[in-house]
C-alpha cells in the first residue's frame, strides 16, 4: 500500500477526497489528514506519506510555499497540487519546485485516479532502481575487502614493482591508503587449535587485525595470506621508529595473549626504500617467521637479527630443491637418496650457523608434506599420529642426526606413495577427466581450475595425467569438445558459431581450425556429409 496524507482548509473537500474513491483497490491508503501547510510539515515525519494532496490555496502556508519547504525538507516526497484556479503561473511554478501534476478544480475523479495510479507506477520504477543500485553497491562492498587482499598480494609478490602510481590507484579507488615509502613488511602467524573449524579461524584473524590496528593504527595497512597469515605493511620513516615498531609489535603478541587466549609470532622483514624492495622485505618476513621452529612463538622475530644475515643470499642453491621436488614427484628413492647426499656435502661445507641449518632442514620437511598435500593424503595416514617431525629435528644434536632423519622422512614417504601410487593414480586422473567432461563448455577453463578440483599442484597433474592416459589434459579437453561437436553438429539445427560458442570457443574461426585438424575434415564439409547420408 502507498500512503497517501490530505491537505486542504476544506473540511468537506478532505471527506470528499477521503470517502468518494475506493483507495485500497488501487493500492492506496488515506494516512493522515492536515487543514493547513503548517500542520502537514509537522505531521509529514510522523505519518511519512510516499504522496501528498495539497490544496493551493490555504491560510498562511500556500500549497506552492508548503511543497517547497516540504521538498526541501524531504525531497523524496512525491506531491500533487489541487486548485480552483487554472493558471499557467502556478503549473510553472509547480513544476519548477518538482511537483509531479497539477489539477485545477473541478476535476474528474477519474483524472485524480488516473494521476494517481501514474504517480505510484513512477514511484515504484524509482524505487525498483535504488534498490538495484543499493546491491550493486552492497555487492562491490562486500567484494572490497578481497579486491583489497588480492591487490596487496600481488604488491609483496612483485607485480607492481615498477608501477607504484598504478598501485596507488588501484587502491585509491576502492578508498584504501598505502603507508608513505620507505616501509616494511610483516607477517604474523597465530597458532589457532585445530578444533576451530574456517569460520571460527577467519573470526579469529578478524579480532588480531582489531588488535593490530588498536595499537599500529598510524601509516599501518594489513591484509591476509591464508598461506603466510596476516600481512602488515608499515611505514618507518626514521631508524628511531623501526625500534618503536619492534615495541609495537612486542605489545600486540602481548595484547592478543591477553585478549585471546593466542600464541602469535611475529616476522619482520627489511626496510623497503623503494617499491621493488616489497617482495624482498615479504621474503625476509617469511624467513624471519620461519625461526619460530627455534626461537619459540609469542616473540617478534627481526630477520635483522638473525645471525645467516650476511650469508643469505646463496645459501641453498635452488636447482637442489628443484631437482629434490622432481625426483619426489617421480617417486625415484635413489634419485632423492643421491640428492640429499648432495645437500649434506654442501650443508656441511658452507659454515652455516648451526641454527640456520635447523632452519633448512625445516623448509625440506615442509617441502615434502606440501607435496604430501598436494598428493591427498594427509601427514596421519603416512607416518601415524604420533609424528611430531619439527619437534623431533630441534632436539637433534647434531647435523648428521639431523640429516638422516630428514631423509628418513622422505624414504617413508616415497615407500607410502609407490605402495598406494596405481590406484590413487588413476583415480586423481579419473576425476580430473569428469571435471573436464562437466566444464568443457567453459571458455576460461584452465589446467589450474582443473588441478585445483582434485586438489593437486597443476604440473604434477599434467605428468601425471600424460602419464595414466597418454595424452595431455590439453588433447582431452579438445577430444571432449570435437566429439560434442560432432554430435551437435549432427543431431541440431544449430549453425556452426553457436556450436563454438557451446563448447567454450569464443572465435569461430578457431573452433573450425581446431575441428578441422581434430577431424580431417571443416564443419561444413561435416554437415553436408552428414546430409547426404541421410
Amino acid at each position: 500500500m502507498y500512503k497517501v496524507m490530505i491537505i486542504d482548509d476544506e473540511p468537506y473537500f478532505r471527506k470528499y477526497l477521503r470517502t468518494k474513491i475506493e483507495w485500497n483497490q488501487y493500492d492506496f491508503e488515506i494516512c493522515d489528514e492536515a487543514c493547513n501547510g503548517e500542520e502537514g510539515l509537522l505531521k509529514i515525519p510522523v505519518s511519512m506519506p510516499d504522496i501528498i494532496l495539497a490544496d493551493i490555496n490555504m491560510p498562511g502556508i500556500n500549497g506552492l510555499d508548503f511543497s517547497k519547504q516540504a521538498k526541501k525538507l524531504y525531497p523524496n516526497i512525491n506531491i500533487i497540487l489541487i486548485t480552483g484556479y487554472n493558471e499557467f503561473e502556478y503549473a510553472r511554478q509547480a513544476l519548477k519546485i518538482g511537483i509531479f501534476n497539477y489539477i485545477s478544480k473541478p476535476f474528474e475523479k477519474q483524472e485524480l485516479i488516473d494521476s494517481m495510479v501514474s504517480l505510484k507506477n513512477d514511484i515504484k520504477e524509482r524505487r525498483n532502481k535504488d534498490d538495484f543500485i543499493s546491491n550493486i553497491q552492497k555487492q562491490y562492498n562486500e567484494s572490497i575487502p578481497t579486491i583489497k587482499n588480492n591487490i596487496l598480494y600481488n604488491a609483496v609478490k612483485g607485480e607492481y614493482s615498477n608501477k607504484y602510481n598504478e598501485l596507488l590507484k588501484e587502491l585509491e579507488a576502492i578508498q584504501v591508503h598505502m603507508p608513505k615509502l620507505p616501509f616494511l613488511v610483516s607477517i604474523i602467524k597465530a597458532d589457532i587449535p585445530k578444533e576451530y573449524d574456517l569460520l571460527g579461524r577467519e573470526e579469529l584473524n578478524k579480532k588480531i587485525v582489531a588488535a593490530v590496528n588498536s595499537i599500529l593504527y598510524e601509516e599501518c595497512l594489513s591484509f591476509e595470506d591464508k598461506s603466510s597469515g596476516i600481512v602488515l605493511i608499515s611505514s618507518i620513516s626514521k631508524a628511531e621508529k623501526y625500534k618503536v615498531f619492534i615495541n609495537l609489535c612486542n605489545q600486540i603478541i602481548k595484547n592478543v595473549n591477553r585478549q585471546l587466549g593466542l600464541d602469535i609470532t611475529i616476522g619482520i622483514g627489511i626496510i623497503c626504500e623503494e617499491l621493488s624492495d616489497m617482495p624482498v622485505s615479504f621474503d625476509r618476513a617469511c624467513t624471519a617467521l620461519k625461526n619460530k621452529f627455534l626461537l619459540g612463538n609469542n616473540k617478534a622475530i627481526e630477520f635483522y637479527s638473525l645471525k645467516f644475515k650476511d650469508t643469505v643470499n646463496e645459501i641453498f642453491p635452488f636447482k637442489l630443491k628443484n631437482d629434490l621436488l622432481m625426483y619426489t614427484r617421480l617417486m625415484d628413492g635413489d634419485k632423492v637418496k643421491e640428492i640429499f647426499g648432495t645437500i649434506y656435502n654442501f650443508i656441511k661445507s658452507s659454515g652455516l650457523s648451526i641454527d640456520y641449518i635447523y632452519i633448512l632442514y625445516a623448509e625440506l620437511l615442509s617441502l615434502c608434506f606440501s607435496y604430501l598435500t598436494e598428493y591427498g593424503y594427509n601427514m596421519d595416514e603416512v607416518f601415524g599420529q604420533d609424528f611430531h617431525p619439527f619437534e623431533e629435528i630441534i632436539i637433534k644434536q647434531t647435523m648428521k642426526e639431523v640429516h638422516d632423519y630428514v631423509s628418513k622422512v622422505y624414504n617413508e614417504m616415497i615407500a607410502f606413495l609407490n605402495d598406494n601410487k596405481k590406484i590413487h593414480s588413476s583415480k586423481i586422473v579419473e576425476k580430473a577427466k569428469e571435471y573436464i567432461d562437466n566444464n568443457f563448455q567453459r571458455n576460461d577453463l584452465r589446467v589450474e581450475d582443473i588441478a585445483a578440483s582434485v586438489f593437486f599442484h597443476p604440473s604434477y597433474l599434467r605428468f601425471l595425467f600424460k602419464k595414466e592416459t597418454g595424452i595431455t589434459i590439453g588433447d582431452y579437453l579438445t577430444k571432449v569438445r570435437m566429439e560434442k561437436a560432432r554430435e551437435l553438429l549432427k543431431n541440431s539445427k544449430l549453425k556452426c558459431n553457436e556450436v563454438a560458442i557451446m563448447l567454450g570457443y569464443s572465435d569461430a574461426a578457431y573452433f573450425s581450425k581446431c575441428f578441422k585438424k581434430y577431424n580431417k575434415i571443416s564443419p561444413s564439409e561435416y554437415e553436408k556429409s552428414i546430409r547426404q547420408s541421410i
